[in-house]
C-alpha cells in the first residue's frame, strides 16, 4: 500500500517536470524554426523584386539586400504581433 502511494507521487511529479521542460523546448525549436523561415522569406523577396522590378520600376535585389530587407521587416512587424497577441491574450 505503502510502495504503490509512494509511485503515484513520484509518477505525478515526474509528469509535472516532463509539462514544465516540454514548454521550453518548444519554444526552443520554434526560434529555430523562425531562422529557417526568415531566410525563406528574404529569398522569396529577392525572386518577387526580381520578377515584378519593372512593374515597381525599382532594379532587382541580391541576396544580401533582400536579407536587410527582410530583418528591417521583421523589427517593424515583430513588436506588433506580439503587442496584438498580448491584449487578445489578457481579454481572454
Amino acid at each position: 500500500m505503502l510502495c504503490r502511494g509512494l509511485a503515484e507521487v513520484l509518477a505525478s511529479s515526474k509528469l509535472r517536470w516532463y509539462e514544465t521542460r516540454g514548454v521550453g523546448m518548444r519554444s526552443f525549436f520554434a526560434l529555430s524554426g523562425a531562422g529557417g523561415f526568415f531566410f525563406l522569406s528574404a529569398w522569396l523577396l529577392m525572386l518577387f523584386a526580381g520578377i515584378l522590378h519593372d512593374e515597381l520600376g525599382i532594379n532587382p535585389i541580391g541576396y544580401g539586400t533582400s536579407l536587410v530587407a527582410t530583418i528591417g521587416l521583421w523589427l517593424v512587424v515583430a513588436p506588433a504581433v506580439g503587442a496584438i497577441a498580448a491584449s487578445t491574450r489578457r481579454s481572454s
